[in-house]
């Protein structure tokens, strides 16, 4: 097992805040790694510096068990920082996702990345990809950059199929396939709302999906009426309580 480079962890440890480390660890129950308590901004601002100073490679390294929760969401964040695009950045991005421990790491990748915009169709064939794939982590990073990059262009009516699709005993998976359907509900109202009335999607789904349209701040009062009165017609296809 590889050690701990020395320099980095005590340059993080140095960032740590004791009251954030108490926090994180108690909304993400479920994370496997240790938590220091750095914050994002904090880690966002470390891996440029790692980037501008010539150490990415350190900050890339595998680092197996010992790895803490803020070394792997800073393998993300330098990932980004490089001048890497299409095909190569995508290749590197899927041999970092199954390291990735809980959803925010995963959610921190996505928001890091800046190429979907500009090599949108390689983006999408690879998120095609990740929706079938059996780690959630690959399925939830699917959901995320699909409702980040893709939600108001040609393809929001195969992410939507495939968030009806996603599974509602998966919790964190299922929550951003409903954050997905309400996100495309903003540039598609009409069509999700459809979806919503079909049938098709997964109860627990499409009740959580309808609960982040009413909470939304772009999506009309008039739609959010129609939304709110489909609750009924969705808890008749029966509900229950996803597993975390």
């Amino acid at each position: 097992m590889k050690k701990i480079p020395g320099q980095m962890r005590t340059e993080l440890e140095a960032l740590a805040d004791p009251a954030y480390q108490n926090f994180t660890a108690k909304l993400r129950p479920t994370l496997r790694r240790k938590i220091l308590g750095v914050r994002l901004p904090a880690l966002r601002a470390y891996a440029k510096k790692l980037v501008k100073t010539g150490r990415e490679s350190e900050a890339l390294k595998t680092l197996g068990e010992d790895e803490c929760y803020e070394e792997t969401v800073l393998k993300a964040l330098v990932l980004c920082e490089l001048r890497l695009t299409g095909r190569d950045l995508i290749e590197r991005v899927d041999a970092l996702l199954p390291e990735l421990d809980g959803w925010g790491a995963c959610d921190t990748l996505v928001a890091a990345l800046k190429d979907p915009a500009a090599h949108g169709s390689l983006w999408w064939d690879y998120l095609s990809e990740c929706f079938a794939d059996p780690l959630a982590v690959k399925r939830r990073f699917a959901f995320v950059a699909g409702l980040m990059y893709f939600a108001s262009g040609e393809h929001f009516r195969e992410l939507l199929r495939q968030a009806a699709r996603a599974d509602g005993d998966e919790y964190y998976v299922m929550m951003a396939a409903a954050w997905c359907i309400a996100e495309v509900c903003v540039f598609h109202p009409e069509e999700t709302l459809d979806l919503l009335r079909s049938g098709a999607c997964d109860p627990r789904t499409a009740l959580k999906a309808v609960s982040k349209i009413c909470e939304s701040y772009r999506v009309s009062a008039k739609v959010k009426a129609r939304a709110r009165a489909l609750r009924s017609e969705i808890k008749k296809a029966g509900v229950k309580a996803p597993a975390i």
